[in-house]
């Protein structure tokens, strides 16, 4: 759990610097999966996947189709870290 609170926040900055813009806050998000008890992170996991999506199209590399709708199935199904695990592959092909 705690490693996975790490792994988001790493996302997160990565996101940050790709897009050239302060697109995610790791507190603002934290507070609002409490706050909505969970039900932010479904719209966070789509945000994510449309952020790498518009970071994939901005460089002028392939733009992983779905990628949005992808994040959010696999939250609402209960394997969110699936979702962590493909958006994690695809920031590591925009910087390879």
């Amino acid at each position: 759990f705690l490693f996975n609170l790490y792994w988001n926040y790493r996302q997160m900055v990565s996101c940050n610097e790709l897009l050239g813009r302060d697109e995610f806050s790791w507190l603002t998000w934290f507070l609002l999966i409490l706050l909505t008890c969970g039900i932010y992170h479904f719209f966070y996991q789509y945000k994510m996947g449309a952020a790498i999506n518009e970071i994939q199209d901005g460089l002028d590399l392939p733009v992983t189709e779905g990628l949005p709708v992808l994040s959010v199935v696999a939250a609402i199904l209960g394997v969110g870290i699936v979702a962590d695990c493909i958006h994690q592959y695809e920031l590591n092909r925009l910087d390879a």
